[in-house]
């Protein structure tokens, strides 16, 4: 039989629940209260979906209509441990460190990943697909030279769990422009910038700057046409 401090815990962890999972019309409305008062912005007709995580919620802005799908995390907060950070800048990101700002009329898709302790920035009229990973920190495979004689490069870990000291990492903003596509399981890393009106194929890994009004796909992504005809990348 569950010992008193279980069913205390669980009648505690209950309304939570229910506010993450309870399905249908009246979940997504308990949750639009919930997150209202703890997002550092939630604009109108906003959609939070069932089994939503959100970390650090005072760092998240949602502009109007947003759609939050099932399952999708967002992971805000400027990142711990800065002395280990090598933090960079991204053209046209307007946020501050580790905050995301999705833009009005944004679809993020079931179990999409948003890594915002370098910062996001998501525009307008745009959807990131089903199982699409943005990353705006990562773990670099090296660091500086030691101090140490004879000069070495310290070997450094990928793990999380090993020591600080053995982590090198790489901060840089994410930025995604207005009416834009990141196909299904397509992976975003630091310091992207995707183009407005351009479209990335599924399956992508995404390094670096794509230009306005393309069709680029691929691992490592390439361009693979203009969507229109004019040279300015706009309808």
């Amino acid at each position: 039989m569950p010992s008193a401090s279980a069913l205390a815990q669980a009648a505690l962890d209950l309304p939570q629940w229910a506010i993450t999972y309870w399905p249908g019309s009246v979940g997504r409305r308990l949750r639009a209260i919930y997150w209202k008062q703890r997002l550092g912005a939630m604009g109108k007709n906003c959609v939070i979906d069932v089994g939503v995580e959100i970390a650090n919620p005072s760092h998240v802005f949602l502009g109007d209509n947003v759609w939050l799908d099932s399952y999708a995390q967002l992971i805000a907060g400027p990142p711990a441990n800065r002395e280990r950070v090598k933090a960079r800048t991204t053209p046209g990101y307007r946020g501050r460190e580790g905050e995301i700002h999705i833009g009005s009329n944004t679809h993020i898709g079931k179990f999409c990943v948003l890594q915002g302790h370098g910062g996001i920035w998501i525009g307008r009229d745009t959807t990131i697909t089903t199982h699409a990973v943005v990353y705006s920190l990562t773990h670099h495979h090296r660091t500086g030279p030691s101090s140490e004689t004879p000069p070495y490069e310290r070997v450094m870990k990928f793990s999380s769990m090993s020591p600080q000291s053995e982590q090198a990492l790489i901060a840089a903003p994410v930025v995604i422009e207005d009416a834009t596509a990141v196909g299904l399981n397509t992976v975003i890393l630091p310091g992207t910038v995707i183009g407005r009106f351009s479209w990335v194929g599924a399956a992508s890994l995404v390094r670096g700057t794509i230009p306005p009004g393309v069709i680029a796909s691929g691992n490592p992504v390439q361009i693979v046409k203009q969507r229109f005809e004019s040279s300015a990348g706009s309808p």
